[in-house]
């Protein structure tokens, strides 16, 4: 029998891409935990903090882009609160037309709600998920 944990981590990938796909600023919020840090998929190297900052990125990214498609290529539980995702985004731009972004994201979760981001390589995600699970078994 799954826990209200497991449940919350396995349907959060699918209302997070639908609250995408919608437009839905306030959905897509509502899956945000309140000390929510994010490394951008789309700006490598921007750190997003708190809630404030990541609703302000979230309204950018829903709304300076009509053709914004979002897909969840794949996704895999790393451990009880982590994911491993692989998602695409495309977007319209001027010069070609659009463009299609694939990137890894390691989502971990808190209260079922999105608490931590990664970007990088999936190899690289997942050692930091192992790392991430590690820390958090040694401080039980």
């Amino acid at each position: 029998m799954q826990t209200a944990g497991e449940i919350a981590c396995a349907s959060f990938p699918r209302r997070l891409i639908q609250a995408i796909e919608d437009r839905d600023l306030d959905r897509v919020c509502a899956l945000h935990h309140p000390d929510i840090e994010m490394e951008s998929a789309q700006t490598p190297g921007a750190i997003i903090r708190g809630a404030a900052d990541a609703r302000a990125r979230a309204d950018q990214l829903l709304h300076d882009n009509s053709m914004l498609a979002v897909s969840l290529e794949s996704v895999e539980p790393l451990a009880d609160n982590a994911l491993l995702a692989r998602v695409a985004f495309r977007r319209s731009v001027s010069e070609t037309g659009h463009q299609l972004d694939m990137c890894w994201l390691l989502w971990q979760l808190k209260d079922g709600l999105l608490w931590r981001q990664y970007t990088g390589p999936e190899t690289e995600l997942r050692a930091k998920a192992a790392a991430l699970a590690a820390t958090e078994l040694s401080e039980r």
